[in-house]
């Protein structure tokens, strides 16, 4: 068997080697029991080395999650738009060591919300290595899932020159990313400036709420010409405060990405602690150099949109999808009919200040930042509170004095008092019911002569409540019609008594007083002269 090798310098300059084994094997006369085995290379799966300027399908890969997902055992959690949290495994977080240029990579913000692929760009990198699982400590404490090293290739340069690439994408849903790789240097030394942005529309999440899709990653990388006397293993160490000082040289003229730049430069291994006290103390230097501090903010932030309420029966919640600024913002002022009812650092506020009585209010939401700033007002929505409880009614007493008016023979009257809060009564003659009035008179007609019939009487009030029934009456209709007696007429001086049809103007004498009738009438017990002044007038 003949093996050739070949190498292309063209590739190889560009530190791609392509190797090319042609393999030739002559015809020679061999035993019959004789047998070849052919098997393929030995390589370790716990080990992968791939490069990141490979093209990935169906489009590049806009961070480093969007690459891993290429790669067999990787899925991703998606975080935005165009950025990911990488799964190994099943294994996620602080269980997969994520390194660039031989740093521990950390996200931005709490709870991942920015992770640590979301500022790495596959094309600004030469290769990717993951070691599968726990295998050493040489890349810093042990990862249960794996570890990821993101790593450059040193750029030399024997004379001054400048080489890079620039690459495009756009696609549905408002992706764009735009990235540009540039360095230039002599055989002293180079800088390499890498400017990358990926960005697509915002997204909704399980609960409905827009989430924003991480764009605009920014970063600026100097370094020099790397060799053995550079540092162990061709790698070198920032100081400190070397990267305190280039934070702020870089704010001061109008660059970004310190925050980038620190954890490129400085592969020491920090406790998190550490970690933050240094990117706080570049980021006041920064704040410092640029004149940006809260103190000379003038910048509103950007007015809260989406505000939308959650009622509930005891409280009234509203969201609103949160503002920015160019400092921070601080918090947020919650507005009910134009006037504050409360604050709060999230984008979600409760008010359990809700008298009940129908009453509408209207909210809005303004942010605030550190100096003071206040935005404008977010969108307006009107809440309705529930009713107030109605009153507590009871139910009407039940009807009283239910007596006989008149009987006849085939017709009778009856009536009773009134009752308070009673706006009609329901009539039953032997359980059943016959008539429904507001007054407390009732004829009953087609009755039978001869005849007992027993009535009872239920008031009912506005709301629909009945009373008991009344005590029962019994009465018996007339066996043939009887003509009514008048009733005797008072004389001018005659003494008040009951059962005489009083006329208008008929003078009685009353508990030693005269009265006299203002409305003819039939006296009752109960409408003597002295307890009816709308039947009586006292005369002397």
């Amino acid at each position: 068997m003949l093996t050739v090798s070949l190498l292309n310098p063209h590739l190889r300059k560009a530190g791609r080697p392509l190797l090319l084994a042609l393999a030739c094997a002559a015809a020679f006369p061999v035993a019959a029991e004789q047998v070849m085995f052919v098997t393929a290379p030995v390589s370790d799966p716990g080990h992968l080395v791939t490069s990141t300027q490979t093209p990935r399908q169906p489009v590049p890969a806009s961070d480093g999650a969007d690459l891993l997902k290429t790669i067999p055992g990787f899925s991703i959690l998606r975080s935005g738009g165009s950025n990911g949290d990488p799964v190994l495994r099943g294994m996620f977080g602080s269980r997969l060591a994520i390194l660039t240029e031989g740093a521990t990579t950390q996200g931005g913000c709490g709870s991942r919300m920015d992770t640590p692929t979301a500022y790495i760009t596959p094309k600004s990198y030469d290769s990717l290595t993951v070691i599968k699982g726990p295998q050493s400590v040489t890349h810093g404490p042990m990862a249960s899932a794996g570890t990821l090293l993101f790593e450059r290739q040193p750029e030399l340069f024997s004379q001054p020159g400048i080489k890079g690439s620039a690459d495009l994408l756009q696609g549905a849903n408002g992706r764009s990313d735009q990235n540009v790789n540039t360095v230039f240097g002599n055989s002293t030394g180079y800088i390499r400036l890498d400017g990358n942005r990926s960005v697509s529309d915002d997204y909704r999440d399980g609960d409905g709420n827009y989430a924003r899709a991480v764009g605009d990653k920014r970063k600026i990388i100097l370094g020099q010409t790397i060799n053995s006397q550079w540092g162990p293993a061709g790698r070198f160490v920032e100081s400190r405060q070397t990267n305190v000082n280039r934070a702020g040289w870089q704010a001061e003229h109008g660059y970004g990405g310190f925050f980038i730049w620190t954890l490129g430069a400085n592969n020491q291994q920090q406790p998190l602690a550490q970690q933050v006290d240094y990117f706080n103390e570049m980021k006041e230097r920064a704040d410092l150099m640029s004149g940006q501090s809260a103190s000379e903010d003038v910048t509103a932030p950007t007015a809260p949109t989406g505000l939308k309420v959650m009622e509930s029966d005891n409280a009234i919640t509203l969201v609103w999808q949160p503002s920015t600024d160019s400092v921070g913002v601080k918090g947020y002022s919650i507005l009910r009919n134009g006037v504050p009812v409360g604050s709060t650092t999230d984008t979600r506020w409760t008010d359990n200040d809700i008298a009940p009585g129908g009453v509408t209010w209207r909210y809005t939401v303004k942010a605030f930042d550190a100096a003071g700033n206040l935005s404008d007002a977010s969108n307006a929505v009107d809440v309705k509170t529930r009713p107030a409880p109605e009153a507590v009614t009871v139910a009407p007493d039940a009807p009283a004095g239910l007596s006989l008016v008149s009987a006849g023979k085939t017709q009778l009257s009856i009536q009773w008092r009134s009752v308070a809060g009673a706006v009609k009564y329901k009539v039953l003659r032997n359980g059943m019911q016959v008539g429904t009035l507001a007054g407390t008179r009732f004829d009953d007609r087609d009755l039978k002569a001869a005849t007992a019939y027993s009535y009872t009487v239920v008031a009912e009030n506005a709301k629909g409540q009945t009373s008991l029934a009344s005590a029962a009456l019994k009465v018996k209709t007339q066996a043939s019609a009887v003509k009514p007696t008048p009733a005797p007429q008072p004389s001018s001086s005659e003494a008040w008594k009951t059962g005489v049809n009083y006329k208008t103007g008929d003078i009685v004498t009353y508990k030693g007083k005269q009265y006299r009738c203002l409305q003819g009438h039939p006296s009752m017990a109960h409408w003597a002269p002295a307890e009816t002044m709308a039947l009586w007038q006292l005369v002397r």
